[in-house]
């Protein structure tokens, strides 16, 4: 019983459980009837087994007092097609019941001993393909044992003995369409009916409308002829056309149409063909398609040409019709800025290559930066790289953008210079738009060649805030040039921020300082005219050979050393005028500028102070320089250094100043020329 299973009512696996001998068992529970199933190799085809035994073993341990409930399907086969038989367990050889007791059954396979009765190709037929043996377990008892074992499918087998064997069946002579020991083959011109059913399925003529004399046996495919095809011969081949199942050889004519072409007859007699090859259209394929140009039959042109397929250089659009002429292949509907007979030219004012993945691209040229040729004419381009012709100072290839330094493309006549102030404009460049240029701080006007109002000093970093003191000024525009502000009375400096000198800052005004500053302002007045007549006789010195000459003498050293002494005692005459300055604290901080006007002398005699050592140094080389000196050098010198006594004299000392100390050093000028003398 091995690879036997047990299922239920409902067609669910139930346990099966094996003893220690060769029986398999089940057990069912309340409500549940269960059924031995046959393993795989007692299924598939057993015609070997006709008229042979099925053969098995069963036990049946069942509560006392339960009557078993038999039927017609208590065992039972089933085949392939769907056809089952079945017999009571009664209806065994002999005839017995199931009991508690080992017992043999034994059931014999032909067609009388089943039910429903089949006829023997039938019943053949079912043991050709055995699909299911099923045989009752429980019979509808409830906690029912039932045994199976010993189970046997008997069959015969090829003997090759000298003696007949009995009970061997013989069908000679078969049926018509049969043939065989067993008549169990189709003869020839008949098949199977089902396809596939089995050596001992049905045999009926095939069936092929004359046009073949068999068939498979199996797929019931006819062997056509007379240009049919189709399983039974049903239809004309390709490049036939009529009616295959009229059932004679002329059903179906050759198409009259190009080579491997279909065709079909219409209910009027017309022949039309169906399948027409690429490019070809009309019932008998005889004019070019849509896309396709040519004269097949020459029913245009009188000459035979093959349609061809139009060649537009991919510049159409091959979801509309009527893109060229069928007959000479011309383009009617160029697409993607092209023209020409294939669509091979780029339409005037476009640019690219009409045969390339580029196509062709609008030129867009700026009509106020490109050249034309007439007034009306069509902005063109170059067509191999699309740069317009612009017109002066304009680029880019749309002639769109004026040229660094340029602007006005509007103005049609190209573009204008900007002229921007090299000094007042950051670069050459200005507004495309309005020609500003990019001005400095401070600085304005369209080519930045001006200042800004209230600004002077125009130059490359720019123009300065004049800062008028709104105060002191008349007005809060200063000199351009200078950036002096227009001062009101007593008001000075470059903002007009300052009082004069002895006024002082009251508020908005500068009143008069108190009478205590009227000598000290004297003073100072004193020592600045005899300052200025000491630098113009140095300015004097300082400009003529002579003294460059005589600063070379180490003879004068002493003489110059006298005269930085005397600058020192002036430089200390001004530090107390600057004290007693300094000392009048209650009006220390109202005379600013008197301040400032004492320090700036004072540096301006520091700055002759640092250049007196200058002098100095230079006493290692007098001597070489006098050793070299001829008598028309000293004659030389001397005449230079008469003139600036002749114009010293010229001045009247009393008009000077009356300081002792600055007659002291004119004196020593003159005795500078005395010794000048003497070297001679």
């Amino acid at each position: 019983a091995d690879g036997w299973r047990a299922v239920n009512q409902t067609g669910h696996e139930a346990p099966v459980y094996s003893d220690t001998g060769s029986y398999i068992y089940v057990q069912s529970l309340p409500g549940q009837d269960l059924t031995f199933e046959a393993s795989p190799r007692y299924l598939g085809d057993r015609t070997l087994s006709y008229n042979q035994f099925l053969t098995f073993i069963l036990i049946l341990r069942a509560p006392a007092n339960v009557n078993p409930m038999y039927t017609a399907t208590d065992v039972t086969i089933e085949g392939s097609n769907g056809v089952k038989v079945g017999v009571i367990i009664l209806g065994g050889v002999p005839q017995t019941i199931p009991s508690e007791e080992p017992l043999v059954f034994r059931f014999r396979l032909n067609e009388q001993s089943w039910s429903p009765t089949l006829s023997f190709l039938e019943f053949m037929r079912l043991l050709s393909n055995i699909t299911a043996i099923r045989i009752h377990a429980t019979y509808g008892i409830d906690n029912a044992v039932s045994f199976l074992g010993e189970i046997n499918l008997g069959h015969s087998t090829p003997s090759t003995g000298l003696f007949p064997v009995g009970n061997v069946e013989s069908c000679v002579p078969c049926p018509q369409g049969y043939h065989g020991e067993h008549c169990e083959y189709c003869a020839f011109g008949y098949r199977r009916q089902p396809s596939f059913g089995g050596p001992f399925a049905s045999c009926v003529p095939c069936d092929c409308h004359n046009h073949s004399l068999s068939c498979d046996v199996e797929t019931s495919r006819c062997a056509c002829q007379h240009h049919t095809t189709g399983d039974n011969c049903e239809r004309c081949l390709p490049g036939y056309y009529g009616q295959a199942h009229q059932g004679t050889p002329d059903d179906c004519q050759k198409c009259p149409c190009p080579a491997g072409v279909s065709c079909t007859q219409l209910p009027q007699g017309n022949v039309v063909c169906l399948n027409c090859p690429a490019g070809y259209t009309g019932d008998r394929c005889e004019y070019c398609d849509d896309g396709y140009f040519g004269d097949p039959e020459g029913l245009v042109t009188g000459v035979r040409r093959p349609c061809e397929k139009c060649s537009c250089s991919g510049n159409i659009d091959t979801n509309t019709i009527g893109n060229c002429n069928t007959t000479t292949g011309h383009c009617l509907r160029c697409n993607r800025n092209t023209y020409g007979v294939y669509c091979e030219k780029c339409i005037p004012g476009h640019w690219g290559d009409a045969l390339l993945d580029i196509k062709c691209h609008a030129c867009n040229c700026h009509p106020k930066g490109t050249q034309r040729h007439s007034d009306n004419s069509l902005l063109q381009c170059n067509l191999q790289t699309g740069q317009c012709p612009c017109k002066s100072n304009v680029q880019a290839r749309q002639c769109d953008l004026c040229e660094n330094g340029y602007w006005n493309l509007n103005s049609d006549r190209g573009c204008e210079t900007c002229k921007c102030n090299p000094a007042g404009a950051y670069n050459i460049s200005c507004s495309v738009t309005t020609g500003q240029c990019f001005c400095k701080p401070g600085i304005t006007g369209q080519y930045c060649d001006r200042c800004l109002p209230n600004h002077y000093g125009f130059s490359s970093e720019g123009c300065s805030q004049c800062s008028c003191d709104q105060y002191g000024s008349f007005d809060v525009q200063c000199d351009i040039t200078s950036g002096q502000c227009p001062c009101k009375d007593n008001f000075m400096g470059q903002k007009c921020d300052l009082c004069e000198e002895n006024k002082y800052r009251d508020g908005f005004e500068c009143p008069n300082c108190p009478s205590c500053y009227r000598e000290v302002q004297k003073r100072v007045n004193r020592y600045r005219r005899d300052l200025n007549l000491l630098q113009t006789a140095i300015f004097t010195l300082n400009s003529s050979q002579t003294l460059n000459s005589l600063r070379e003498d180490k003879h004068l050293t002493n003489e110059l050393d006298t005269l930085a002494t005397n600058l020192n005692k002036l430089k200390v005459d001004l530090d107390e005028a600057g004290f007693i300055y300094r000392n009048t604290s209650i009006y220390d901080q109202q005379d600013t500028q008197f301040r400032l006007t004492i320090a700036e002398h004072e540096a301006r005699y520091r700055k002759l102070e640092r250049e007196l050592p200058e002098f100095i140094i230079q006493n290692d080389r007098i001597q070489d320089i006098l050793k070299k000196s001829n008598d028309s050098f000293l004659i030389d010198t001397t005449h230079q250094l008469t003139r600036i006594n002749k114009l010293l004299m010229t001045v009247d000392p009393k008009s000077l100043t009356n300081d002792n100390k600055h007659e002291s050093a004119i004196n020593k000028t003159l005795l500078m020329q005395t010794r000048i003398n003497y070297l001679r």
